[in-house]
């Protein structure tokens, strides 16, 4: 393994873009999927991940509800409470009535227009917590309630892998990879998991490795002199076999992504481009502006599901929240401006019904895209009082046990991809522990 991470850091000084391949017919072991979704039309997941995880309860505000109203989160927020004049209103079909921040009109006419939902209240869960009675009877360490609940860094793992209280070497999104592989993807010439390097664990499965495309796209073999006079050189390098099975299975992925690299340049540089306007100095929409492209050619890359991973760093703002430049506020901001350029993009493309985006690490949650039922909330949004009169309150400060489990989350999204049910615990482990495994938000 020594070697290999060696000969990677070498080449990464000429290989911008170096993609792993996806094992061909990685079904295998897992099972068959549905016999009906196989080969079907085409589909993408695409997660947007909140890097240090959002404060969801200053991004969806209830303003009159039937359970609270503006003036109980405005007493628990304190401080930090939004003005509810500034509000974007929604509603539920219950007729509840919430506000997102100022900064999200993007989010909310997507949202009234029926194009985004919100999921309420998701977090690690191995089984249902009801409330804070059923949380503490377990000791720490106990297998029924994840570890470290609400420390960040222990979610920031176990949000990817869906493993709340153990170690994974693989995550979700590349768990799921692994299952569709062989039915939708098995002649694919790219990888199916497709991030710009700031993926984690989510990305990776047992047969399964991401593709690397930075968001100004893959930019091949560069350095001093010609990209040509460089790329014989390293292909001589890659060719050379010198006995070492473990440095040419090394040579054999570098060589893979090389040619993986300037086939979707090949493609990318051919295809249309995209009208919509993605906002500039705006990292989260180069990202989805990149995930567009190759959205538009993937019948070109023979891939009939794709997942791809973005990235929004800096929601841990902590007592900078409200902070104008580097608190929550530009963040939302960014993500709203960022999404709804995306969607725009995949009716643009053709494609809004086959592509759902959706934000993982907080509390509540978007799903956009032409598939999802929305216009609505999903799951619980939880009473936001503290101390004794909340019963999911764990510390009287405002710590919340989810009402919804991040499994639930993820496998409605894994069964709209065309995994059936009976095979989501190899996706999600703790899945069955759940009656509830389709929240409906997909339609």
């Amino acid at each position: 393994m020594n070697i290999i991470k060696t000969r990677r850091d070498f080449l990464k000084i000429g290989v911008k873009t170096l993609t792993a391949a996806t094992a061909v017919g990685a079904v295998g072991k897992f099972g068959a999927i549905n016999a009906w979704a196989a080969n079907g039309p085409y589909q993408a997941l695409v997660c947007i991940y909140l890097s240090g995880g959002n404060d969801a309860h200053n991004m969806v505000i209830p303003l009159t509800t039937s359970q609270q109203s503006y003036a109980a989160y405005a007493a628990s927020r304190q401080s930090l409470a939004l003005a509810q004049g500034t509000l974007l209103p929604v509603m539920t079909k219950k007729g509840d009535t919430y506000g997102l921040p100022p900064n999200m009109p993007e989010l909310q006419a997507l949202y009234n227009a029926g194009h985004a939902a919100i999921l309420a209240n998701v977090g690690m869960l191995v089984i249902p917590l009801p409330d804070k009675n059923a949380y503490n009877q377990y000791p720490a360490g106990s297998p029924n309630v994840p570890v470290n609940l609400f420390s960040h860094s222990d979610q920031t793992s176990q949000w990817q892998t869906a493993q709340p209280n153990g170690v994974s070497a693989t995550g979700w999104g590349g768990r799921l990879a692994d299952i569709v592989q062989g039915a939708y993807n098995g002649s694919g010439q790219y990888p199916s998991v497709v991030n710009d390097g700031g993926c984690g664990q989510f990305c990776i499965g047992s047969q399964t490795l991401p593709g690397v495309v930075p968001s100004q796209g893959p930019a091949g073999l560069t350095g001093v002199g010609s990209d040509a006079a460089r790329q014989q050189g390293i292909q001589q390098l890659l060719t050379f076999d010198n006995g070492l099975q473990l440095v040419q299975a090394a040579n054999t992925i570098a060589n893979r992504g090389i040619s993986q690299g300037a086939l979707l340049n090949s493609l990318l540089a051919s295809a249309p481009a995209l009208q919509t306007v993605f906002p500039s100095a705006n990292p989260l929409a180069d990202q989805l502006k990149m995930a567009a492209q190759i959205i538009g050619v993937h019948s070109q890359l023979s891939l009939g599901r794709q997942i791809f991973f973005c990235s929004l760093g800096g929601f841990d703002t902590h007592s900078g929240q409200l902070n104008d430049y580097t608190g929550q506020t530009p963040l939302l901001l960014q993500l709203s401006q960022a999404l709804g350029a995306f969607y725009s993009a995949t009716v643009e493309l053709g494609v809004a019904q086959n592509v759902t985006a959706f934000t993982s690490w907080g509390s509540h949650h978007f799903v956009v895209g032409g598939s999802v039922a929305g216009g609505d909330i999903y799951g619980a949004y939880p009473l936001l009082s503290l101390g004794g009169s909340n019963p999911l309150d764990v510390t009287g400060r405002g710590s919340l046990i989810p009402t919804t489990a991040v499994d639930q989350y993820a496998a409605t999204l894994a069964q709209w991809f065309g995994v059936s049910p009976a095979i989501l615990p190899t996706v999600l482990p703790n899945i069955n522990n759940f009656s509830s495994q389709n929240l409906g938000f997909l339609g």
